[in-house]
């Protein structure tokens, strides 16, 4: 559970948490199967996977089924559940691909792709990418590398297919050795946030290829604070790398103000000036002693 919990925030953040999971059946309090009982309703396996499937009822009662066979953990439910990600609900397709992810048996994986490939709504691709994750399989990290590296797919589904190998790698699942000429390439792209999503966990890594972007993100606060976000996420990881405080987050025990916080983005640009040359453009991860230069 916690492990999942850990690949959850690592994924989608506080933000995606909140706004594409609300009204999902995570939401609806701790015990599902409890809820079910309150009302009088059979929970043994057989109901819950019949209430599950019969579209005739309440929505709401048929997620907290689908919610009970996922929590059970029991990758004999799979079948049932796997039928249910061609329901017309979308609702209902999304409690499957959580319950599923709860479950993290590879039996689910090619309908959990197929869900990311082909579903209608960006919404319930983007819990199925949550949900292939969870499996960490070799199979899993190709459609994910897949999915961030099609620059066909809408921007989110890119990020958040990459945001799904940066969790699988710290929770040491993947090893960056297995990505990082797939990540790489990432960082020349058009958008801006593939190129920080990219670069996140190649610095996380000790890949010095990444602090360029980084750099060239956490400076957009000097002309926007509308890149508020993707700045601070930049400096942080810029901080991990070099082990600097550059006084972007903090002063003593506060906040930094705006002007703090632009006067931080100076000094992290007059740092970058006199070190870029000591980084290396192309660095074999494989060797752990290969790893930043000059600090």
């Amino acid at each position: 559970m916690k492990s999942s919990l850990r690949m959850l925030f690592a994924i989608i953040g506080i933000g995606y948490l909140v706004g594409a999971y609300a009204n999902s059946p995570g939401d609806l309090g701790p015990t599902s199967e409890a809820q079910l009982a309150a009302q009088g309703i059979d929970t043994s396996t057989v109901s819950l996977k019949a209430l599950a499937r019969d579209k005739n009822v309440d929505v709401h009662l048929r997620q907290l089924a689908i919610t009970s066979l996922g929590d059970a953990r029991d990758s004999t439910h799979v079948d049932t559940i796997q039928l249910l990600l061609a329901d017309n609900s979308r609702e209902i397709r999304s409690a499957a691909l959580i319950a599923l992810r709860s479950i993290g048996s590879k039996a689910a994986q090619n309908s959990i792709i197929n869900v990311i490939r082909d579903d209608s709504d960006l919404a319930v691709r983007r819990v199925a990418i949550t949900a292939l994750a969870e499996i960490a399989s070799k199979v899993a990290l190709g459609e994910l590398i897949s999915q961030a590296s099609n620059t066909d797919n809408v921007e989110v589904i890119r990020t958040d297919s990459i945001n799904a190998i940066e969790g699988m790698l710290n929770l040491e699942r993947v090893d960056i050795a297995d990505v990082i000429q797939y990540l790489r390439p990432l960082l020349d792209d058009e958008s801006k946030r593939v190129r920080l999503a990219a670069a996140l966990p190649l610095s996380n890594a000790g890949d010095p290829t990444a602090i360029p972007i980084l750099v060239e993100i956490a400076t957009q606060y000097l002309v926007s604070t509308e890149a508020y976000w993707e700045s601070s996420k930049a400096v942080r990881s810029i901080e991990r790398h070099t082990k600097i405080d550059f006084g972007y987050f903090n002063i003593g025990d506060r906040r930094t103000t705006h002007s703090e916080k632009a006067e931080a983005i100076h000094r992290l640009r007059g740092w970058w000036g006199e070190t870029k040359a000591d980084y290396v453009t192309q660095e074999d991860l494989s060797d752990p002693n290969q790893r930043l230069r000059g600090h």
